[in-house]
């Protein structure tokens, strides 16, 4: 109950007993406690340095304690003088790191500095998200990896998609192709695109981003765990790789209504791509959560591959595709896990 005064539970216990006898020697502390007269010594000591227990002066092994409201007391009153000199210190500790940042701003005045900010709230990250939609003037880039979102999330978001488009911001999103197969998702991309929105898909996206007027950015503390938060960072170091990625990926995206492109081999980007997971060795589970699609498309997808080769066991798919060049490590692509 007294840790926090220097006062275990040990000691304390010996304390509580010496209370209710007051006659008692070193002897019936041991006998009771079923401890040696050394360590009872060590807890008497202990009491006595917290002013709780004192030695008495015509009996050798006798102690006798101090009443809880003196000794307790005195505790506190230590106590509270050592929080009152360590604020003390601290307020002298943040004047000296006001004093001190204030001169690296005056030295370093005009120089590059990585300007960013940190939200580890999810509610916090969604009012971040609506402040850099409000203070957009010209531009949203977005990519939109995780696949098919739940209706109610997509209908959220219609308000303030509205807003920054009836301004006349221009917004170009990148979604997974998996958005393809969901009525939902078709119908809110559509809907942005009628607003004058831009929508394009492709099969995998590497992290999710939106980049505001190209100065601001957020990103995700965790690519692989958006629930971890995100930051914000203006630094144009970072900016400009950013802004560079968005448009190499939107140049290669197909524009949401366009059938999928297919390449010189007669693939999609989601075929090819699918192959390429499942020949690096990741299961069906691993590659439908990589690419935001259903373990029973990804099966789909292999199936119409296999029946595209005439083969009948992902082996056999496996060496053809590798043989007609559609992924490089087909030959380890394996059954279904």
């Amino acid at each position: 109950m007294f840790e926090i005064l220097g006062l275990d539970d040990q000691v304390e216990s010996v304390y509580h007993i010496m209370l209710r006898n007051p006659d008692w020697g070193m002897a019936e502390l041991a006998t009771h406690f079923g401890k040696s007269e050394t360590w009872i010594s060590a807890a008497l000591a202990r009491l006595a340095e917290l002013s709780l227990a004192e030695k008495s002066p015509e009996a050798g092994d006798h102690w006798h304690t101090i009443s809880p409201a003196l000794g307790l007391a005195s505790i506190l009153a230590r106590k509270e003088a050592e929080l009152a000199r360590h604020q003390q210190e601290v307020e002298l500790s943040r004047g000296a790191v006001s004093a001190l940042m204030a001169q690296y701003s005056a030295l370093n005045v005009g120089s590059p500095r990585l300007e960013s900010e940190f939200y580890t709230d999810l509610g916090e990250v969604r009012m971040k998200i609506e402040q850099l939609a409000r203070e957009a003037r010209h531009e949203v880039l977005a990519f939109a990896p995780g696949g098919v979102q739940p209706k109610e999330v997509l209908d959220n978001s219609r308000p303030l998609d509205e807003a920054v488009l009836g301004r006349g911001i221009s917004m170009r999103t990148v979604y997974l192709e998996s958005i393809r197969n969901d009525a939902a998702s078709v119908g809110y991309a559509r809907w942005l695109t009628d607003l004058g929105g831009q929508v394009r898909t492709v099969s995998t996206l590497p992290l999710r981003m939106i980049v505001v007027d190209r100065s601001t950015a957020m990103l995700p503390l965790d690519p692989a765990e958006a629930r971890a938060g995100a930051f914000v960072v203006t630094s144009e170091g970072v900016i400009t790789p950013l802004v560079a990625l968005f448009e190499r990926v939107w140049q290669d995206a197909t524009p949401l209504g366009a059938p999928q492109r297919r390449d010189s081999y007669g693939l999609t980007s989601q075929e090819r791509e699918v192959l390429h997971l499942l020949g690096l060795g990741l299961t069906d589970d691993g590659v439908a959560r990589h690419l935001g699609i259903s373990l029973r498309t990804v099966r789909r997808i292999m199936s119409e591959l296999m029946t595209r080769m005439k083969v009948k066991s992902r082996f056999q798919a496996g060496l053809i595709a590798g043989a007609l060049g559609w992924v490089a490590d087909a030959e380890t692509i394996k059954a279904p896990r």
